[in-house]
């Protein structure tokens, strides 16, 4: 990777390293069918040593009891000339990424979104934790009709 941050390296080292997810969704707004969990595996494919693919899947249950499937793909990227990892969606494919965040460290083990993700009104933020076991990432999402909060535990 370049860099001897130990920091990003522990991180990087953990984001390979990634099987399974869990998560809850919570709105504060009251809305029960945003309310829910889910669980699912992470495929990780790694195509050069700056970039890690996660291929999510698995199910959701929403706060009314109905199950959905889930899939998401996403990019983590690492930029030595910034010393920075940014995370992307991958949504509508590989090449028309959704850039999410620039993470910076703010203590040890732990990441913050340097800036809010805005999508339309909603702004987006992330905080993860990570360790040798896995992360938690605490995703906040704030608008005109939004007050949600995601925890996800990758492990």
């Amino acid at each position: 990777m370049g860099s001897t941050d130990s920091r990003l390296i522990s991180f990087w080292k953990c984001l390979i390293n990634i099987s399974s997810l869990d998560f809850a969704t919570i709105s504060a707004r009251g809305k029960a069918g945003w309310n829910g969990t889910g669980s699912g595996t992470v495929k990780v494919e790694t195509p050069d040593d700056k970039t890690i693919i996660y291929l999510e899947t698995g199910q959701w249950v929403t706060g009314f009891g109905v199950e959905m499937n889930f899939s998401n793909r996403y990019k983590w990227s690492y930029t030595h000339d910034i010393d920075a990892i940014t995370l992307q969606h991958l949504r509508y494919g590989g090449d028309k990424p959704v850039s999410l965040f620039a993470l910076e460290p703010t203590r040890r083990q732990s990441w913050q979104s340097v800036e809010p993700h805005l999508c339309k009104d909603d702004r987006y933020s992330l905080k993860i934790s990570s360790s040798h076991t896995g992360m938690i990432m605490n995703w906040r999402v704030v608008g005109p009709a939004k007050n949600e909060f995601i925890q996800c535990r990758y492990f």
